[in-house]
């Protein structure tokens, strides 16, 4: 009898995906986001001087079950010295389809920002360089970002968005709750990207 009851519990695990799927309720998505130099308003000042050179280019995945979603970017960069810079996010939310035409959502998460210069890597938080020893002592150290989207669908498949993301003084590491909310001068750090989705299921 307990044999089949565990026989039954991993099916209803295993089974779950699918039949959220069958039912409409799951999604599984991959893009492009592109913003302007370092997204923020300031940087916007500019574009009409701007040029090819100052767009940023990154990859997004978001997974969607019910109204709880999942989402994933980075980025990949040049330093001044022909170093390498990756930034990285991963943020858990809610979000919601209105109407069938556009999803609204709004997640919150560790931004992982690495520089890879002269053979030696480093953390980077509010500029300043931060050794650490493994992935996960980065993801303790890492500001948390507040993200919100709105996605327009452009038919099944496509959905054209933007992308709203702004950071906060909350790590892992000080787990102050104080610092949950952004501050007036994290507002002002707020950065706006594009983003263009297709859905794979």
């Amino acid at each position: 009898m307990k044999k089949l009851l565990l026989v039954l519990a991993l099916s209803a695990v295993l089974l779950a995906p699918l039949a959220a799927y069958s039912a409409g309720v799951f999604d599984l998505s991959i893009g492009l986001n592109a913003s302007f130099r370092d997204g923020t308003l300031e940087a916007f000042k500019e574009f009409a001087d701007s040029g090819f050179d100052d767009w940023r280019f990154g990859l997004e995945m978001r997974t969607k079950l019910l109204f709880f979603e999942l989402d994933s970017a980075g980025k990949i960069g040049m330093t001044e010295n022909n170093g390498l810079t990756f930034s990285g996010l991963m943020v858990a939310g809610l979000s919601e389809d209105l109407f069938d035409t556009a999803r609204i959502g709004v997640c919150f998460g560790p931004v992982i920002d690495y520089v890879l210069e002269d053979g030696e890597s480093s953390l980077v938080i509010d500029g300043n360089h931060v050794q650490s020893e493994s992935f996960m002592d980065a993801l303790t150290k890492s500001r948390f970002n507040l993200r919100a989207t709105l996605d327009f669908f452009l038919g099944p498949v496509i959905r054209l968005g933007i992308v709203w993301t702004v950071p906060t003084q909350y790590t892992i590491e000080e787990h102050d709750m104080n610092k949950l909310l952004p501050t007036g001068e994290d507002w002002t750090r707020t950065q706006i990207a594009l983003a263009i989705h297709m859905s794979l299921v």
